[in-house]
């Protein structure tokens, strides 16, 4: 902290009196904060806040390929779902649930959005929308996910009611706006890393935003234990030369010419140099593309020199290559996954157990978010939802089919489990089409109705009568042939 902002902290009133200045209960010196931030190995300049980690990590996914492809296909494996799945012992839970999410159209790719800030950043939040409903009250009615995490910082000096729990950073100019039914006021506000800390660490132009309108999804290792941190933050620095090598890159390529070769005329028997004139007539002659070869009534004399340009310049290709795995090392495991380099582990059944446990790890606490989020304030409206109601994914596919129906097959033939058991997991993984095993197309009972006229249990028990049957009528056969 500079003078400057030492000054502005004592002096400034508006400042001190513009967040709460009561003084917070401290239950756990961990979540004190922190007040003193490192600096990197590029930006040798800027301190390593939370907030300068998160726009540095943002822009990495908006603008490394390596980085926004690893993100997207990390968000395939963690939520491999077409539609919201809730598990509960409670089938009405289940039911009315399920129905909830199905009647909001875009709250999958909302999930997958907050999954993403939550890999990049360590820090994802999410909005929630409330309605007015007549015998309820003030009810959940959608969520939403807040991209840009860089533009909210947490008030560690939150006070009991929640109303400053953020601050949503807006451009400066920007006048006062009206946001569900409440008028929001811009001002400047400060920003710290540390509860009571007396003394202005930074200045902000924004708004203060609820504890109800949005809630914060910290994931990850950090300092001040009041944000979190992704790790892919450890790789700004190598993302920060990685830059700068592209840029040099196209400074080459677009200043680089092919070898220049240079000629000089002059004539072969006297040794006299031509004049600019006589040279540049020469050039327009050799220049004519019209015919095949060229007539010239004077002997010539040429020497020749060459100006090389290709293959001088130093590309950095190994320290490339060496960034380029530490931005990969930053996403996924990379010592033992299929994106190794090494071709003695790439796409081995062995390298699966470290990332697949990973992408288990990061399902549950996704899951555990979005239960204690969205499903614990619907419970408060609907008090007959179960409490046992979570969220769950389906199983994530890191191998090939084949691999997965023959993990099955051997456990069926072990007898672990049934087909039946079997059929209902290859579905939830989606290698099979749960249409193909509808039993009420083209299926008839022992009255001639269809099976969609009966229950399940009724069908399975016709079912078993009629394989009976045709075992005893395979029985008497067999006797009369005998006989």
């Amino acid at each position: 902290m500079g003078f400057f902002e030492f000054l502005m902290g004592e002096t400034d009133t508006n400042m001190q009196n513009s967040m709460s200045d009561t003084t917070p209960d401290v239950k756990r010196l961990s979540n004190l904060g922190v007040i003193g931030f490192g600096e990197g190995i590029t930006d040798k300049n800027i301190q390593r806040t939370p907030h300068y980690e998160i726009a540095e990590a943002l822009s990495m996914f908006e603008l490394n390929i390596i980085v926004s492809s690893a993100v997207y296909q990390l968000v395939n494996f963690v939520i491999p779902n077409k539609t919201v799945k809730i598990a509960s012992k409670d089938e009405a839970t289940v039911e009315w649930l399920e129905k909830w999410h199905e009647q909001r159209s875009t709250i999958m790719e909302e999930f997958k959005n907050m999954l993403i800030s939550g890999i990049i950043c360590g820090n994802s939040f999410m909005e929630t929308l409330y309605a007015e409903d007549e015998g309820k009250g003030h009810t959940l009615d959608n969520v939403f996910s807040y991209n840009d995490a860089s533009r909210i910082y947490v008030n560690p000096d939150v006070s009991d009611d929640g109303h400053d729990a953020y601050i949503l950073t807006l451009p400066i100019g920007i006048k006062d706006f009206t946001y569900r039914g409440v008028q929001k006021k811009i001002d400047w506000y400060r920003v710290r890393y540390i509860k009571n800390y007396q003394y202005t660490m930074k200045r902000v132009y924004g708004c203060l935003v609820s504890s109800d309108e949005l809630q914060h999804w910290k994931r990850g290792w950090s300092r001040d234990n009041i944000y979190g941190r992704s790790q892919l933050v450890a790789a700004i620095d190598a993302n920060n030369i990685m830059k700068e090598l592209m840029s040099t890159w196209d400074t080459v390529i677009r200043t680089r010419r092919k070898d220049i070769k240079i000629y000089s005329v002059a004539d072969a028997e006297t040794g006299k140099r031509y004049s600019q004139k006589q040279l540049d007539t020469l050039t327009e002659k050799l220049q004519d593309t019209a015919s095949s070869f060229k007539l010239i009534n004077i002997p010539l004399k040429l020497n020749e020199s060459e100006i090389k340009t290709t293959g001088t310049y130093d590309l950095f290709e190994g320290v490339f290559d060496s960034v380029r795995r530490m931005v990969i090392m930053a996403l996924l495991p990379q010592h033992l996954t299929p994106w190794n380099d090494s071709a003695t582990t790439q796409g081995a059944e062995s390298s699966m157990p470290p990332f697949l446990l990973r992408i288990k790890a990061l399902q549950q606490e996704f899951i555990h978010f979005l239960t204690t989020s969205i499903i614990d304030k619907l419970r408060i409206q609907e008090p007959m939802l179960s409490k046992d109601a979570t969220y769950i994914f389906d199983e994530p596919i890191v191998m090939g089919s084949e691999y997965y129906v023959r993990m099955m097959t051997d456990l069926v033939n072990a007898g672990v489990m049934n087909a039946d058991q079997m059929r209902e997991y290859l579905i939830n993984m989606g290698i099979l089409d749960a249409t193909i095993f509808d039993d009420s197309i083209n299926t008839k009972n022992v009255d001639g109705k269809t099976d969609a006229d009966v229950d399940r249990k009724t069908l399975a028990k016709t079912n078993e009568i009629l394989r009976s049957f045709e075992q005893f009528k395979k029985d008497k056969k067999v006797v009369e042939e005998n006989l």
